[in-house]
């Protein structure tokens, strides 16, 4: 990402894959590390100054995400496992992607569970794509790096998306998609029964879009409230 202008276009093409009722926000790592929150800074006080900058800046980045649905600034600080705590009423997630990150926030009246994730599409080594893909997958995307970038991104985004609910960890043989690269959309063809009854009972109701930029991939996920 090495223009503004390239950028803007990068932000305009996500915007066109948030669901009705969600906002995006995608933001460049910069250098500088400015804290508005004293708390976040304490999280990563003895990281590196490079992973103190990726970790402001999707915090800023979701922190855009939520003022644009209304939401006033705070500190976004992780729950016992991890996972971003937002505020009442509001869904969300957090994707780097070297110096890139995106979020993605909803209301809770809107939307059950959001997930985004970010990818290069030149990174995935052969043996990585070979992990990432089913058998069922592996017809889709022949070896091919930027197919399977996008099989990555999609089963990524849906981790996220139903980690904060249903909290399962997951391999990425436990779910298989199916992908339509010309409207840039997935559907889930087979699901784990780890992931129990509840989520799998919905798994018609869950949707996904993504789309390519440059050398990234960014897939949403995301399921409605109904």
């Amino acid at each position: 990402m090495n223009t503004i202008e390239s950028l803007s276009k990068f932000r305009t093409l996500i915007s066109g894959l948030e669901p009705n009722g969600s906002s995006a926000y995608l933001s460049i790592v910069t250098s500088v590390t400015n804290f508005s929150f004293p708390e976040e800074e304490a999280l990563v006080a003895h990281a590196s100054d490079s992973r103190s900058a990726e970790f402001i800046t999707g915090r800023e980045s979701l922190r855009n995400a939520l003022g644009q649905l209304g939401f006033a600034p705070q500190a976004i600080l992780p729950n016992s496992s991890g996972v971003p705590k937002l505020p009442d009423g509001a869904v969300g997630s957090i994707a780097h992607s070297r110096k890139l990150c995106c979020a993605i926030a909803g209301h809770n009246s809107d939307f059950k569970a959001l997930g985004i994730d970010i990818e290069g599409t030149d990174r995935l080594t052969a043996r990585a794509a070979r992990r990432v893909s089913t058998a069922d997958e592996k017809k889709w995307t022949s070896d091919d790096q930027v197919r399977s970038s996008i099989l990555f991104s999609l089963k990524e985004s849906f981790y996220k998306m139903q980690f904060p609910c249903w909290n399962k960890l997951a391999n990425f043989d436990d779910v298989s998609l199916e992908v339509d690269l010309m409207s840039g959309k997935a559907i889930i063809a087979k699901i784990s029964p780890k992931f129990g009854c509840s989520l799998r009972s919905l798994t018609s109701q869950i949707h996904f879009n993504f789309a390519l930029h440059d050398s990234h991939v960014v897939s949403i996920c995301w399921l409605r409230v109904y």
